[in-house]
Parts: C-alpha cells; sequence; structure tokens
C-alpha cells in the first residue's frame, strides 16, 4: 500500500492517567505520606506517556484525536489508523472543488482489531482535492483506564524513575544502558503489527 503522508493531534485530553502519582511513589520507594514529590512525580508522569506513546505509535488512555492525510489511498482497500481505536466520529474531506464533506458511514468500516477503516463492499474512495491535509479523519483512540497494557505502565515507571533518580542534565530520552533495553524491549512488544 503507498505511503501517506499524514499528521495526528489531540482535540480532547485523556480523561485520566495511566500511572499514577502513587504507583510511581512505590515503584521509586518513596512513603506515600511523603508528598514533596508529587508534583514532580506528575509532570515526569506526564513527559514519560508522551515518550510511551511517541516510541509505541499508541495512545494510551483513551482521547479524541484528529489524523490527517493527503488523500486517500490509491491501489488499496484501507488505511492504518494509530490505534488502538475505540470508535471513528467522522471521515471528512475536501472534495476536487475545495468544499468539505462528510463521508458516509456506510461507504465504509472500521476494524479497531487491526485499527483500519476499509470500504465498504462495492464503494470507491471519494476524490479529494490535491491539497495537503484533504482528509480529516476523528476518532477516538486508546484504552480505558483498566484496559492499559501493564507493559506500558512499566514502560512509564521505568521512565519517570530513571528521571527522578538521576536530574542532572541529560538528554532527554538518554538512559542507562540496562534501563534502556529494558525500556526498548518493552516498547518493541507494544508497537502495533507492521510497524517495525
Amino acid at each position: 500500500m503507498p505511503i501517506i503522508p499524514w499528521a495526528i493531534s489531540t482535540t480532547t485530553a485523556p480523561y485520566d492517567i495511566p500511572v499514577s502519582v502513587a504507583e510511581c511513589k512505590k515503584h521509586l520507594e518513596i512513603p506515600e505520606s511523603v508528598d514533596d514529590h508529587d508534583a514532580q512525580l506528575m509532570a515526569l508522569i506526564a513527559a514519560a506517556v508522551e515518550c510511551v506513546e511517541y516510541d509505541t505509535r499508541t495512545r494510551l488512555v483513551q482521547q479524541t484525536v484528529e489524523l490527517s492525510m493527503d488523500g486517500f489511498p490509491h491501489g488499496a482497500s484501507y488505511f492504518d489508523l494509530p490505534g488502538p481505536v475505540s470508535s471513528v466520529t467522522s471521515v471528512k474531506y475536501l472534495d476536487s472543488g475545495g468544499a468539505e464533506q462528510t463521508w458516509s458511514s456506510v461507504e465504509y468500516s472500521v476494524d479497531s482489531k487491526r485499527d483500519i477503516i476499509y470500504l465498504a463492499y462495492n464503494a470507491t474512495w471519494p476524490t479529494t482535492q490535491v491539497i495537503p491535509n484533504a482528509v480529516t479523519v476523528t476518532y477516538v483512540a486508546g484504552n480505558t483506564i483498566g484496559n492499559v497494557p501493564q507493559m506500558a505502565k512499566h514502560a512509564v515507571r521505568l521512565l519517570v524513575a530513571h528521571a527522578f533518580e538521576n536530574r542532572e542534565p541529560i538528554l532527554i530520552g538518554t538512559t542507562s544502558k540496562e534501563v534502556e533495553q529494558a525500556y526498548g524491549s518493552l516498547v518493541h512488544r507494544l508497537r502495533p503489527g507492521g510497524y517495525p
């Protein structure tokens, strides 16, 4: 399938965080009653979640996102959505005249097991204007809190603990060899099938 340039952005933030401050304190062996570092841990959790989501090409907790593409795929009956996909709200596109259209949901189906949108039987992709970001897919991606993979939560805790215990200036993403190998192993297993 030809590669379609795309970009993704969050339009509605996650309703919760996948790893709590209390969980990180337990991992770091900080007494629960000690709250001196809570604000710092919250900031580190947010940064770690962003890293894990970027490295795994997934969203950990349910949020509404917009995927923008330059057009629909040529010569293929489906396209991928960075997931996990819970539901698709709308597929909009700019037609050849530049007017925004909403593609009817009877023309496509969503496979949330494989995180793809594929053509319905006998359907064809709409014709779009040849400009960047001609297609916008709005959908809900991510897990409920109870279904966030334990490997993803552990990856977040690893990054938080490393950043908390190594406060000297270091490059973002710089880790010890042991942490790097453990984190890399987790990320590799969390990436959806088909991604390198």
